[in-house]
């Protein structure tokens, strides 16, 4: 059964938040992206998308893990994946790293 977007994705009005909440940040961008426009949260880790999905990138059993790209669209797709392979913890920021900024400058 294929869980609806809703159910993936997340919102929050910063990444410290999610923290908070128990997530552990995955940060999905290339790292020339990441140079450009750092993920807004120390406590994140950076794991590129290919490198998460056909790599050997690991998750905290028991952890919820909260994925961030730039707008939440490769973010859902990997996350749509992951939970097609299992891993029913895996959600993905609404929104993305633009969407925090946005959310931040209003």
């Amino acid at each position: 059964m294929q869980a609806s977007t809703a159910d993936m994705e997340l919102a929050f009005e910063n990444l410290d938040d999610a923290l908070e909440a128990g997530f552990d940040i995955v940060d999905i961008r290339q790292p020339q992206e990441l140079r450009e426009w750092p993920t807004p949260s120390s406590g994140s880790r950076n794991v590129p998308l290919a490198e998460l999905l056909h790599g050997t990138a690991s998750f905290a059993p028991g952890r919820k893990t909260l994925l961030v790209c730039a707008t939440g669209r490769r973010s859902l797709a990997a996350t749509q994946e992951l939970r097609d392979r299992g891993l029913s913890e895996v959600y993905s920021l609404r929104g993305g790293v633009k969407g925090i900024r946005t959310r931040l400058l209003t």
